[in-house]
């Protein structure tokens, strides 16, 4: 599991988008569906990956049209990131994961 997580975010090969897709898809399909139960992984990755280039570049807003702004976004998004953050965590200590919402 280490390995996949590491692997999955320190290759130098793939880009950001690619590396949370492979983070966001090594969770079971159980728990992906309660996490991103009401979220579309695929447009989630888009808006992760710009954002970031964004505070990361410094960059002109309009490069960026799925840049998340919204605070109420910014503040779901970060619990939703808690939440994958968790699973995680608790796969590494060999616990059993429960999706309790945020």
């Amino acid at each position: 599991m280490v390995r996949q997580v590491t692997g999955a975010l320190e290759s130098s090969r793939f880009s950001w988008g690619v590396r949370l897709k492979n983070l966001f898809d090594s969770i079971d399909e159980l728990n992906q569906s309660k996490i991103f139960s009401n979220v579309e992984r695929e447009l989630l990755i888009k808006k992760l990956t710009q954002t970031r280039n964004y505070y990361t570049h410094g960059d002109s807003k309009d490069k960026y049209p799925k840049l998340i702004t919204d605070i109420s976004e910014m503040y779901e998004t970060t619990l939703l990131l808690r939440e994958v953050l968790r699973y995680y965590i608790y796969q590494e200590l060999r616990m059993k994961y429960e999706y309790i919402g945020f």
